[in-house]
């Protein structure tokens, strides 16, 4: 392999399912208030579902949950949400240990490295100025920049053009299904990331990877 995908929310960064408890205290709310299961309650979020399906949209259903808080946050909008979720949490409980190690373990034995994501722009520009990982790996691809979102087949070639490498020489781990699908479609070798075993998933992308299993 001469080279590693990420996507950001989700493999990288821990998404807001994870961070529940701190934005309650942080918007005065009861505990237990927020209610967004996601891949940790799936029968108590259809709407999650759908997104995984492919059948609904990540913006869309953060556009939803920024508007069941509104009232507490003073904004309505993705940006005022997540903002909320990681305005106030430190960079080091935001990015993944496990993300920081492969990312380390790629760099050791030469592979080039890449973020593909929808989303950064879009969601919360202040992550290129507060997580630093993205200021370790050698090309950021954002389709909020580009136009051009996942599971097109464009936002992947875009990515293995700015790395200079080959789609089978490529592996990439995402944790949307369609995400994945569409990076086997164009021959990336892929990993779905699952939110409830970040070690399971980071182990097999470290196989496929051929990096040192240090997860």
């Amino acid at each position: 392999m001469t080279a590693v995908v990420f996507d950001f929310g989700g493999p990288v960064i821990r998404l807001p399912f994870e961070l529940q408890s701190p934005l309650e205290r942080r918007l005065g709310l009861e505990p237990g208030s927020l209610r967004w299961g996601g891949p940790f309650d799936p029968a108590s979020d259809p709407s999650w579902q759908e997104v995984l399906s492919g059948r609904g949209s990540e913006r869309a259903y953060w556009a939803d949950r920024a508007r069941e808080v509104a009232p507490y946050m003073g904004g309505d909008g993705i940006r005022d949400l997540f903002q909320a979720v990681y305005g106030g949490t430190p960079a080091h409980q935001v990015v993944r240990a496990e993300a920081l190690l492969a990312l380390a373990a790629a760099q050791r034995v030469g592979l080039r490295t890449a973020v593909l994501t929808n989303d950064i722009a879009h969601f919360h520009p202040q992550w290129h100025e507060t997580i630093s990982f993205l200021s370790l790996v050698d090309v950021v691809v954002d389709g909020s920049l580009t136009g051009v979102l996942k599971p097109d087949p464009a936002a992947y070639r875009l990515v293995l053009d700015e790395l200079g490498t080959c789609p089978e020489q490529t592996v990439f781990l995402d944790d949307q299904p369609a995400n994945v699908e569409g990076a086997r479609a164009v021959g990336l070798p892929s990993v779905l990331f699952d939110l409830t075993d970040v070690t399971g998933s980071y182990q097999e992308l470290a196989a496929l990877a051929g990096l040192p299993a240090a997860f």
